[in-house]
């Protein structure tokens, strides 16, 4: 790719972020795709100072387009709260499973010590014969 002088991805719903060194490049053409973040700086793409080959990637941002990055967030980031979410909430979800079955396991155990009819009780169902 550094010997790379012609790229055209029109129309072919990329997604991502533009990276790499193009030390060659002299044409390209990135229109209407799905691209995201700051366009980098200090690489060929920087002589490219054409505008019109970013149209259609809304998410774009940097020289030489117009929008500023500050304001600009990553798509992204939306992804990973997501993933970091659910994450939290698996946790959660089987600590809860496992202190209530505990709590209802150390339950029935309590009243089985304390209430000695209950007890008799559980152990001549257990001892009956099955027929």
């Amino acid at each position: 790719m550094m010997k790379l002088e012609s790229l055209d991805f029109l129309k072919n719903e990329l997604t991502g972020i533009i990276k790499g060194t193009l030390n060659l490049l002299s044409r390209l053409n990135l229109l209407h795709n799905n691209l995201f973040a700051q366009i980098p700086k200090g690489n060929q793409l920087q002589t490219l100072d054409d505008s019109s080959i970013y149209v259609g990637n809304k998410d774009l941002c940097g020289d030489p387009l117009p929008e500023n990055c500050s304001s600009h967030e990553d798509p992204t980031t939306d992804e990973k709260k997501d993933e970091a979410h659910d994450a939290v909430m698996k946790v959660r979800f089987y600590r809860d499973m496992m202190s209530g079955f505990a709590t209802r396991f150390w339950g029935v155990i309590v009243v089985l010590l304390f209430k000695k009819q209950w007890r008799q009780k559980l152990f001549m169902l257990l001892r009956k014969p099955c027929t």
